[in-house]
């Protein structure tokens, strides 16, 4: 048994301990015996339970996590927390985490759809399925002109009373209100309405980057752009669960203000296992992000997005920068005039007559993002997306450092032209197919890697040097590997260890190849594990 996170416990942001506070907590099952009935104090009060799917499991075998209430004084939730510890059967025990949004709303030139160059008009979609972005906000208005035809739609539910598809949630016809435990989706803050609007908004005043998608609306913030551990999870697994192809947050927390965060990666993990693209603000602090371990922006499966001006330019001002940036996004700025520096977005009706607003932030640049992985993905005629912020990646605009920048990642957003250099993932529908290669095509054999080494081969078109940076599919670097050849061909082992020879998770990784003078190569590799190498 692990408790975690009580040294902070009544000390939380210099607060004290009051009534009902909230806790969640983890029991695992007792190894060869079935789970045991929980013994809560009296003072304890469960108000709902959670189980965090593994390797695609309705249940996960590694435990049951509880939101829990504990009323009285400090004395009263410490004595109720000792009573689980001495149980035996609670590994994890953390607080109801606060996560904030990350955008700054100014007031009630379309100039970020520029700078990125968004095709206009949007090619048609190549998919017979729409792509599904699942917006983790603070809502929408759903009888906003812009968004009401963008809105996704339970294809099994219907408005009865009734839970029609079975998924635990009565009349889920476009999402769910995770705070309030129903089905309004009413944007009672605005954040939520506003990246709706950068990802898919269909006009005229607001067009998103892909209007061509649909917005599955997982509210999960409150009236004061507040967002807490409990229903940020459970609206990741349920987007995850219900066919979204991309997860937004525009959200995020340092680690000072979530030390002992376990349930919503768990969440992130098992989402991004099955297949979701997860994308978040690196975060409005104007701090390393790296240093303050910004989350979920940190988190290795998912990109972390910082800020550009009207000019193309970082964002010293807010954004925050580090290790964690994936890449770089308009994010605009407070200068003056509003119409050439902040970013016109929807808001809900009832907090502007006109619908519009401007907003500034990583939030809004995250939402481009998203909308540029949906943008791509509507070209994609196979159901495995996960080579596509590689994609992405690789036809940004290089800018700051050379290669990949602390305020830049590997570059900043343009959508205008696919890059010739990439090589799509071997893997889909979890057949195992013929490599597809680009001219003159790298190539890791074998791939998936699934036991002790994959070789990642190529020839360059000159005798050189050579090496290749390993990513996690949210890029997040993992490790070097140098060539040890000094001419055309080049054969380099990745034994799926990081710097700290570390075995990799399974998943999607990106083999980045470094030549001089020579534009990079990006290269899917999939790490899948045999059970008896973990």
């Amino acid at each position: 048994m692990i408790r975690l996170g009580l040294l902070l416990i009544g000390m939380f942001f210099g607060g004290m301990i009051t009534k009902a506070d909230v806790f969640l907590v983890k029991r695992a099952p007792f190894a060869g015996h079935a789970i045991q009935a929980p013994a809560w104090p009296s003072t304890v009060q469960v108000t709902d339970q959670l189980q965090v799917p593994v390797n695609g499991q309705a249940l996960a075998p590694s435990g049951t996590w509880y939101r829990i209430t504990i009323s009285g004084d400090k004395s009263d939730v410490d004595t109720a927390l000792d009573a689980l510890d001495q149980q035996g059967q609670y590994l994890i025990i953390q607080e109801n985490y606060q996560y904030e949004h990350q955008g700054n709303w100014i007031d009630d030139t379309p100039w970020p759809l520029t700078q990125i160059a968004v095709p206009y008009p949007r090619p048609e979609p190549r998919r017979s399925r729409p792509v599904v972005v699942a917006v983790v906000d603070t809502g929408i208005d759903p009888t906003h002109p812009s968004l009401v035809d963008a809105l996704w739609h339970q294809p099994r539910e219907m408005v009865n009373d009734s839970d029609d598809d079975e998924n635990g949630y009565i009349d889920d016809t476009y999402g769910w209100n995770f705070v309030d435990q129903n089905r309004e989706i009413s944007d009672t803050h605005g954040h939520g309405t506003q990246m709706a609007g950068a990802i898919a908004g269909q006009g005229p005043a607001v067009l998103g980057v892909a209007p061509d998608s649909q917005l599955m609306i997982l509210k999960a913030g409150n009236h004061l752009g507040h967002f807490k551990s409990w229903d940020l999870a459970k609206a990741i697994l349920y987007a995850a669960q219900n066919g979204a192809n991309i997860i937004n947050l525009s959200l995020g927390a340092p680690l000072a203000a979530i030390p002992n965060e376990q349930l919503l990666k768990e969440a992130i993990q098992w989402s991004a296992s099955q297949g979701c693209l997860l994308v978040s603000a690196a975060g409005n602090q104007g701090q390393d992000s790296g240093q303050t371990h910004f989350y979920p922006a940190c988190d290795p499966d998912v990109m972390g997005i910082s800020a550009l001006d009207a000019q193309g330019n970082f964002v010293h001002s807010y954004s925050n920068y580090g290790d964690c940036v994936s890449m770089a996004a308009p994010g605009g700025s407070d200068d003056r005039p509003q119409s050439a520096h902040a970013i016109l977005s929807t808001l809900p009706l009832n907090q502007a007559s006109s619908g519009l607003g401007y907003t500034i932030g990583t939030s809004i640049a995250t939402a481009f993002v998203s909308g540029a992985l949906a943008l791509l993905a509507t070209q994609e005629l196979g159901t495995n997306l996960s080579h596509l912020p590689a994609k992405l990646m690789a036809q940004s605009r290089d800018l700051g450092s050379p290669e990949w920048d602390p305020y830049y990642g590997a570059g900043a957003l343009y959508v205008g032209s696919p890059s010739p250099n990439i090589v799509l993932p071997i893997r889909e529908e979890n057949q195992i197919l013929a490599p597809i290669k680009a001219a003159p095509g790298p190539l890791a054999v074998p791939n998936p890697l699934h036991d002790k080494v994959t070789m990642i081969e190529f020839k360059t078109q000159v005798p050189s040097s050579a090496r290749v940076d390993i990513y996690t599919q949210g890029f997040k670097k993992v490790t070097q590997l140098r060539s040890k050849s000094q001419g055309q061909w080049h054969s380099i082992p990745w034994n799926g260890r990081d710097y700290q020879q570390a075995q990799v998770p399974n998943g999607m990784y990106v083999a980045v190849i470094r030549v001089p003078d020579t534009e990079p190569h990006l290269l899917m590799i999939a790490v899948e594990w045999l059970q008896s190498n973990q």
